[in-house]
């Protein structure tokens, strides 16, 4: 399990991290305050409050998540 912030503060940048992570072969999950959302839905990352940086676990040490490291902070 890693864990990583990330910035994905206006509409394309969340279209195109949902895209990417989707790529990804383990399941990802954001965390806003007390709400957890999988990062693979883009309805559940506009319900969060994206103008600040939100916590993102990978939950798997041996997959490439090279694609999202442009969103991390």
């Amino acid at each position: 399990m890693r864990e990583f912030y990330i910035n994905v503060n206006s509409i394309e940048k969340v279209k195109d991290f949902c895209e990417k992570a989707n790529r990804v072969e383990c399941d990802i999950e954001l965390y806003c305050g007390k709400y957890v959302i999988d990062a693979k839905s883009i309805m559940g990352i506009f319900s969060l409050n994206i103008s600040k940086p939100l916590k993102m676990v990978v939950n798997s040490d041996n997959v490439d998540i090279s694609e999202l490291f442009p969103y991390i902070v």
